[in-house]
Formats: structure tokens, C-alpha cells, sequence
């Protein structure tokens, strides 16, 4: 089997009259024998274990639960589809799950969520559209409604107030001797330059 160089590539078709070398060949699900991509299919090769086996698999979307059922040999369509309404495998709720589009849960909004516009809130894992993405803009239950870091905002206006009047410009202008050109207007402005060129 195989070529010259590769001798252990490939299979021959086990038609008796094709016998093609053929390097990706089709196993036979019935009666085990390797087949080219000609006769692959049972009555391309005459299959004798193949009485069971159907050429194609088709399924039925079932009309209550929109779940997929295969067809079975040797039944119709209608007797295959009475046998699963009979089961506990129909659900008619999953229907809902499988035809009803995602919407934004944000009250008033009624933006569909698709994969392009959908964001989910990494502190409540809900998903939003992008016009809610923020948590102040939907109520996020695990964030305060005043916004993520307004404590730390308020913090830090203390810390600015507690500072000393005068400002770091104010300390380099007097190393400097003052503003030269800048407040008087001679100079072009280079006071501001002077001022910062340390």
C-alpha cells in the first residue's frame, strides 16, 4: 500500500472492481470495510449490513419544544415525531429560550442584545446594552448609585484641602527671581518658558 516513498500511506478501496489507492479513505460504519470517496456511501458499494442504515441523517425541528429530533430508520416522520411528543425530552418552555431574542433589562430600554452590542457588568454579570454599560446607568446592585469611586473622590478633595496655600510654581518662581516678561508682556511670553525650564 501506499507509494514508492510513503508505502504505508493510504488504503485501497475495497470494491472489488475500483481497488483505488485512495490516501483518505472512508471506514464503512456497517460492514467495516475502507471505501474510496466514490463508494462510500451503502449503495455506492453494495453494503449487505446496511439494512438499518440510512445514506443521510435528517432531523425534525420539533413544533412544541424547538428541539432537534433525529429521524430513526424504518419509521416516518410522523411516527418518529409522536414518539418524542410522548417523552419527557419535549419541553414546549425551551421554545421560549430558543425564539426569544435578549433584551436589555434596564427599565424603558428596549435594545435587543446581540454579540455586537452586548456588555456584560463585571461586578453584577448582567447583560447590558452599551448605552447601560456603566453601572450608574444600570443601577448595578453591587455598586453605590453615586458612581464607583465617589468615596475615593471625596478623599481626595480632603487631601487637596489639607495642602499648603502656596503651589509648587509659585516655589520655583521665587528660585527663578519672579516672572520675567511674562506679567509686564515684553519677552513674548517666555516667562512661562523660564518659568518651567528648570
Amino acid at each position: 500500500m501506499g507509494t514508492l516513498l510513503f508505502t504505508e500511506l493510504g488504503e485501497h478501496c475495497a470494491k472489488s472492481d475500483c481497488a483505488q489507492l485512495d490516501f483518505l479513505p472512508f471506514k464503512c460504519d456497517a460492514c467495516q470495510e475502507v471505501f474510496c470517496l466514490e463508494h462510500r456511501k451503502y449503495a455506492a458499494h453494495d453494503c449487505p449490513k446496511a439494512a438499518n442504515k440510512s445514506d443521510t441523517n435528517f432531523v425534525l425541528l420539533c413544533p412544541l419544544c424547538a428541539k432537534s429530533v433525529k429521524l430513526v430508520a424504518n419509521q416516518t416522520s410522523d411516527q418518529v415525531l409522536e414518539t418524542h411528543l410522548s417523552s419527557t425530552a419535549c419541553d414546549p418552555s425551551h421554545y421560549e429560550k430558543v425564539h426569544k431574542k435578549p433584551r436589555c433589562p434596564v427599565k424603558g430600554c428596549r435594545e435587543v442584545l446581540t454579540f455586537s452590542n452586548k456588555v456584560r457588568c463585571k461586578d453584577c454579570h448582567v447583560d447590558v446594552c452599551l448605552r447601560h454599560r456603566y453601572a450608574a446607568e444600570h443601577k448595578c446592585e453591587r455598586v453605590p448609585i453615586g458612581g464607583v469611586n465617589k468615596g475615593a473622590g471625596l478623599k481626595l478633595l480632603e487631601k487637596l484641602a489639607a495642602r499648603p496655600a502656596h503651589g509648587c510654581a509659585q516655589e520655583v518662581a521665587k528660585e527663578k527671581g519672579g516672572l520675567k516678561g511674562g506679567a509686564k508682556g515684553s519677552g513674548g511670553g517666555t516667562g512661562f518658558l523660564n518659568l518651567w525650564s528648570y
